[in-house]
């Protein structure tokens, strides 16, 4: 129901909250088509709650990836994978990002239909090695990712309260 759910259009997408200060979060679709399309879902699923994603290309290199983090340094980055062919790639790119992207900040979501059983339970172990946390379906993910944004955006208030925004994240779809 989740992945029909996700294929649904979404309403007209919100901007950001505005003064926010955030980078976009970087969703990382980690082995082919499947996983790319996946992770649009999310990203729309994010723009619906007002959250600004940007989706790496699916054929990046872990070294690209890698350097693309560095880069844009993103307050959160989900890994994105449709188990079972993802498996592998899922845990290679959860270790080889460990070390760029902050403690707490890797999320990994090894999407699979409802009732996906031990298959699904076996890719969520693995990830769960590499990743900070990992989930399994939308409906955790899109709650989960909204929470991290805002402990994101509390940190940042602390480094620079002058510059930053007090506008929480909402887990509500916006209003048009």
């Amino acid at each position: 129901r989740d992945l029909v759910d996700a294929l649904e259009p979404p309403p007209s997408a919100p901007a950001t909250p505005p003064g926010s200060g955030l980078s976009p979060v970087l969703v990382v679709p980690v082995a082919d088509a499947a996983d790319a399309a996946a992770a649009d879902i999310l990203v729309a699923r994010l723009s619906t709650l007002g959250i600004s994603a940007e989706v790496a290309p699916v054929s990046s290199l872990g070294g690209e990836v890698a350097a693309m983090v560095l880069r844009l340094k993103p307050p959160l980055v989900v890994l994105v994978g449709l188990p079972p062919l993802a498996e592998d790639r899922l845990r290679y790119l959860g270790k080889r990002l460990r070390g760029c992207v902050p403690a707490g900040r890797l999320l990994g979501l090894a999407w699979q239909p409802a009732g996906a059983g031990a298959a699904g339970a076996t890719a969520a172990q693995g990830l769960s090695e590499a990743a900070d946390q990992s989930l399994r379906d939308l409906a955790h993910a899109l709650p989960r990712i909204g929470s991290l944004l805002n402990e994101a955006q509390q940190r940042q208030d602390l480094v620079a309260p002058e510059a930053a925004s007090t506008v929480p994240v909402s887990l509500e779809p916006a209003k048009a």
